[in-house]
C-alpha cells in the first residue's frame, strides 16, 4: 500500500519508509501513529517538542491509554491524550475491518476515518484512499475509536469459544450483543449510535472473529485451549490492546 509523500507513519516507535530524524516530524501534514496503547503517551510525549499546532495526527490503536490520575490509574481515549501531551487539535482515529495481514497482502479492505475536522478526513483519504482500501469518512471521532477500542474486547471473547467449540450460533450472539454494548458506551461518551454498526464497529469484528483473525481473536483461542496468559501473548508476540479495556 502507498501513502503520500506528506504522510509519515509512525508504528511500533520507528518510521516506516525513508528513515527520518524526529525532528523532520515537523515537517508533515499528516502523521498516523499505530503503536500499542501502554506506549502511546511515552511516544506522544517524545513527539511534543517537535509537532506543530496545524498539523493532522491521527491514531491507529485499539484501546484507550492508561493514565495515572490523582486518583489512581484509568483510561482515557487516545484523542484526549494527544491533546493533553501535544500542541495538535486536528485529531483524528482510524478503524475498520482492515487486519494488517490483508493490507499487507493486498487483498481489498476498507477504513472508518472519524474527526471532528473535514479537512483531517479529506487529508486521510486523499493519503491512504486506493483501488484496494477504501477510506470513509465520519466526523464521529469519539465513536470512531471508541469502536476501535472494544472490538479487541469482544474479539477476545470469540477467540474463547471458538476454541472451547461452542459454535457459530454463540459467536453470533456474542458480535450481535457485542455491538450492541459498545454502541451504548460509545453514545454515553458522546459517539453516535449508527458508528458502531458501520465499518468502526460490525465491520471491524466481523473480521477480527474471521479466518486468522485480530491478535486479541488468536489470544482469545489459545487462552480457550488453557494456555497461560503469558503463554500466548509470546505465540502470538504481537499487541493485544483489548486486555488493557
Amino acid at each position: 500500500m502507498q501513502i503520500s509523500a506528506d504522510a509519515l507513519l509512525f508504528a511500533a516507535g520507528e518510521l516506516y519508509g525513508d528513515t527520518i530524524e524526529l525532528g523532520e516530524l515537523s515537517e508533515a501534514d499528516l502523521i498516523i501513529i499505530a503503536v500499542p496503547a501502554a506506549k502511546a503517551k511515552p511516544l506522544l510525549e517524545t513527539m511534543s517538542g517537535v509537532v506543530r499546532e496545524n498539523q493532522c495526527l491521527v491514531h491507529a490503536i485499539g484501546s484507550f491509554a492508561p493514565v495515572l490520575l490523582p486518583g489512581g490509574q484509568a483510561l482515557t481515549p487516545l484523542s484526549e491524550l494527544i491533546l493533553r501531551e501535544t500542541r495538535c487539535t486536528r485529531i483524528g482515529a482510524l478503524a475498520g475491518p482492515a487486519l494488517a495481514e490483508d493490507l499487507e497482502e493486498e487483498i481489498p479492505t476498507a477504513l472508518a476515518a472519524g474527526s471532528a475536522s473535514t479537512e483531517v478526513n479529506t487529508m486521510v483519504q486523499t493519503a491512504l484512499h486506493c483501488t484496494l482500501l477504501r477510506v470513509y469518512p465520519t466526523t464521529d471521532l469519539i465513536g470512531v475509536e471508541t469502536a476501535r477500542a472494544l472490538v479487541g474486547v469482544m474479539a477476545l471473547a470469540c477467540g474463547v469459544a471458538d476454541s472451547l467449540g461452542l459454535g457459530p450460533a454463540v459467536r453470533a450472539q456474542l458480535v450481535a450483543a457485542g455491538v450492541s454494548e459498545m454502541a451504548r458506551l460509545g453514545v454515553a461518551l458522546g459517539g453516535l449510535e449508527r458508528t458502531f454498526w458501520g465499518a468502526a464497529g460490525a465491520g471491524e469484528l466481523i473480521v477480527a472473529t474471521e479466518r486468522r483473525g485480530a491478535p486479541d481473536y488468536q489470544l482469545g483461542r489459545l487462552l480457550g485451549q488453557g494456555k497461560s496468559l503469558g503463554d500466548a501473548s509470546r505465540q502470538i508476540d504481537r499487541a493485544c490492546d483489548g486486555l488493557n479495556m
